[in-house]
């Protein structure tokens, strides 16, 4: 744009204000040279200002700008002026978005939904509560069935979560491990906490020392605990399996009072066990009174196979008790390859039947070779889980034999004595006559 046609249009932009062309314009064209028209739109915008009313009393200095700085301003302004205005939009864009996010949040309500008649997510497990029945917080109607969840209710009693699980669509089969006849040996106990995972159960015996000490370990460490009650074996009284044992000799009424005893010697225990009561568990007469007890107080009841397969778990289902049957003892043979085959056995069950549960004791061997096996479930697509997860699926079997315990092999005979010796020393007469007869022989 030329200088004339400049002037031309702000006398003109004047006019229409009722202004005329500033005093000395004519002037300030000659004297501004080369950078004319920079220098006097600057003069005229400073003129113009002082004429608007609300900046009537701004006063804006006169600057003069030499001709070369004014030459290079015209000449880069094409160029700095878009990146420079880009520039301020991108950082206003950036630091302006925590504060967008914040006020965002603030404005939006948040809503918790429970969702009824389902698991917890991630297969969590249900808190239970005085009764034996799950405990949910109270919820209020929403639209479209939805329930809002209000402030949550205290259980009577909370079960540690276990681990988070496998994706259930990886998973073939679920197995439970339980250690049995826990707080014998302190050392062996110890040995448990130490080397196992806490998917784990563990069953202590209740006339354990320091049994408070063994289920607050257990309690911290996220294992489920039950109780290994001493009941009558099939070798009972040779073989004595505890202080007030279940005895089929004795009256039911005497029977539930040691039940009872044992129960209140801690909170905690979700269930019962025994690996001692091979007898005891075959007579179903006396075996159904407790059993009963049981389930009025919401314990789950374990059938360890000690009377053989399935014959405590038959009577368990007729009494409606929740119960479980293993289906491996794993140690009855305690060497290492003998509980290697057993292990082995577990897995094939889990495949075919989808569970599969393995008692055993805290003995060094199964304890090392359970350390070994249970980190390669994962690649197996089997999942490890506290006995409670599977309670209440297995179906029941046809009654098998008793579970006889192998004997320890007779210790070996004493050294004879020296009158024995004497006694099976030949005398000379007898070496005298096998001598004559060898030489008559001859």
């Amino acid at each position: 744009m030329s200088e004339d046609i400049f002037l031309e249009r702000l006398r003109r932009e004047l006019g229409e204000l009722g202004e005329d062309l500033p005093p000395g314009m004519t002037k300030r064209r000659a004297d501004v040279g080369a950078g004319g028209k920079l220098s006097v739109w600057l003069s005229d915008l400073r003129d113009r200002m002082a004429r608007v009313p609300f900046l009537v009393g701004l006063k804006l200095p006169h600057i003069p700008l030499p001709p070369v700085v004014v030459a290079t301003v015209a000449k880069l302004a094409p160029v700095v002026v878009p990146v420079v205005v880009a520039g301020a939009l991108g950082w206003w864009m950036v630091s302006g978005q925590e504060e967008t996010v914040r006020r965002l949040a603030a404005e939006v309500p948040s809503v918790e939904v429970a969702i009824t008649g389902g698991a917890p997510p991630g297969g969590a497990p249900v808190e239970a509560g005085a009764g034996g029945g799950a405990v949910t917080p109270p919820v209020t109607a929403a639209g479209n069935g939805a329930s809002v969840a209000s402030e949550p209710t205290s259980p009577s009693r909370v079960v540690d979560p276990p681990p988070p699980a496998p994706t259930p669509a990886l998973v073939r089969g679920r197995v439970a491990i339980v250690i049995s006849e826990m707080g014998k040996s302190g050392a062996a106990t110890n040995l448990v906490l130490d080397r196992l995972p806490a998917a784990v159960t563990l069953a202590f015996v209740p006339y354990a020392e320091r049994l408070d000490l063994w289920l607050e370990t257990a309690k911290r460490q996220n294992h489920e605990v039950l109780w290994s009650l001493p009941m009558e074996p099939i070798d009972f009284p040779r073989e004595d399996p505890g202080p007030n044992s279940l005895l089929t000799m004795i009256s039911k009424e005497r029977n539930l009072e040691r039940l009872l005893a044992a129960l209140g010697k801690a909170n905690g225990p979700v269930g019962v066990t025994t690996l001692t009561g091979s007898r005891f568990l075959a007579d179903a007469a006396a075996l159904r009174p407790v059993l009963e007890a049981l389930k009025a107080r919401n314990y789950v009841f374990l059938d360890s196979g000690i009377a053989g397969a399935g014959a405590a778990a038959a009577v368990a289902d007729q009494v409606k008790v929740v119960w479980a049957r293993a289906n491996r003892i794993l140690d009855l043979d305690p060497s290492r390859s003998a509980i290697d085959q057993q292990l082995q056995e577990l897995e094939n069950a889990a495949r075919a039947e989808g569970v599969a549960i393995a008692i055993g004791q805290p003995y060094p061997s199964t304890i090392e070779r359970l350390s070994q096996w249970l980190p390669t479930l994962r690649d197996k697509r089997l999942d490890l889980v506290p006995l409670s997860a599977i309670t209440g699926v297995q179906k029941p079997i046809t009654p098998g034999p008793p579970v006889v315990h192998p004997k320890p092999p007779p210790p070996p005979p004493p050294p004879p004595s020296e009158a024995d010796a004497k006694k099976a020393k030949p005398s000379k007469d007898a070496k005298h006559g096998g001598g004559g007869g060898h030489g008559g022989g001859h």
